[in-house]
């Protein structure tokens, strides 16, 4: 199909609608970011009447992602967060809307997990949503989501008879959006990088590098030589530990989890922290006979899940809760510390072929 008839399903979604439309955001990365700018500007410029009002679950956490927000000032004014206001899914004039993500099963959507039908999606995971009436749904494995947002704004902005400005905030979020779902464009495809040449043309080459070359804090290295102190490995699969972190940390797990993937031999990476009364858990998977979402699943039950990347790796993790109440305080973290270790090793470990 192409973009053209994108665009007009997408209207034809969008017509008449008059009230509250939601972009919600599961997992707050640049691509997120990105995609859900670039619907926000879509919808903006198809449907005025529209009100847009974009949330985000989880933690900012990932320096990156301080990086671009604080740049645009985009906290609290354009992303706000879900615990931060009351919504109702079943209300007349409310609609909502999932970018990079396509599932409303999504733990990391909170209370708003299954409270929704979403009437557009737009995605770049495999994923087995089914298209219902009045709903916009464009699902295609590319690199990024924002390759598919920006493809639809590109035919938009080449199509119409004024000229229709690109906002930089827009560009920014699109354009790193696509660098860093693509690893510096190395796994984009052609359109993945066509897509970025054409939406950091409208960015500041000098805006762009700081977003890319963002700085890190003191507590990453030490998180990481933490875990690179505390990891163990049997066969190809690798368990990693950071011990107790602050919730502001917790997205080292993931960027640990990318680094120790690359280790040569090794197809399974789990990283995992406590975090407060949690244990917060980052895989990353490159065999395809072992799938990451059902192996997560099958160890750490529903609050687990993965995605598949579009060149074919695992990426997830999981959040459980400890529940020790009198038994967890400063006095008895060690212990506890060490039964998560014995207990993540062992399922990790002995759950499935592992060679």
């Amino acid at each position: 199909m192409d973009i053209q008839n994108r665009l007009d399903q997408l209207s034809t979604v969008l017509a008449d609608k008059q009230g509250v439309f939601y972009i919600l955001i599961s997992q707050l990365d640049p691509d997120a970011v990105g995609s859900a700018i670039g619907l926000q500007f879509l919808v903006q410029q198809i449907n005025p009447d529209l009100q847009i009002k974009i949330f985000y679950c989880g933690n900012v956490g990932h320096p990156q992602n301080m990086c671009l927000l604080n740049r645009y000032n985009m906290l609290g004014t354009v992303l706000r967060h879900v615990d931060d206001h009351e919504f109702m899914p079943c209300a007349e004039g409310v609609y909502y809307s999932l970018v990079d993500s396509s599932t409303v099963k999504d733990n990391r959507l909170g209370k708003l997990k299954e409270a929704f039908i979403p009437c557009v999606v737009i995605d770049h995971h495999r994923s087995e949503l089914e298209l219902t009436d009045d709903m916009f749904l464009w699902i295609e494995e590319l690199g990024s989501a924002s390759t598919l947002l920006v493809e639809l704004i590109r035919h938009y902005k080449e199509s119409v008879k004024q000229d229709v400005q690109l906002p930089e905030r827009l560009a920014a979020a699109l354009a790193i959006g696509i660098y860093t779902d693509t690893k510096a464009l190395v796994t984009g495809s052609m359109r993945d990088r066509e897509a970025y040449g054409f939406i950091s043309q409208f960015v500041p080459v000098d805006q762009l590098n700081a977003l890319i070359e963002y700085p890190l804090p003191a507590s990453h290295y030490d998180n990481f030589l933490y875990a690179l102190s505390h990891m163990e490995r049997h066969g190809s699969r690798l368990v990693a530990s950071v011990g107790y972190v602050k919730p502001e940390e917790g997205d080292d797990l993931s960027t640990i989890a990318d680094y120790l993937i690359r280790m040569d031999g090794t197809s399974m990476v789990v990283v995992w922290g406590i975090i407060g009364n949690a244990v917060r858990i980052s895989a990353r998977n490159i065999d395809l006979t072992t799938p990451l979402d059902r192996f997560l699943k099958e160890c750490f039950g529903e609050r687990s899940g993965a995605k598949l990347t579009p060149e074919g790796r695992g990426e997830g993790g999981a959040l459980i809760e400890l529940d020790l109440g009198f038994w967890l305080s400063e006095s008895t973290k060690e212990e506890v510390r060490a039964l998560v270790a014995k207990q993540i090793s062992s399922l990790i470990f002995q759950a499935g072929p592992n060679e």
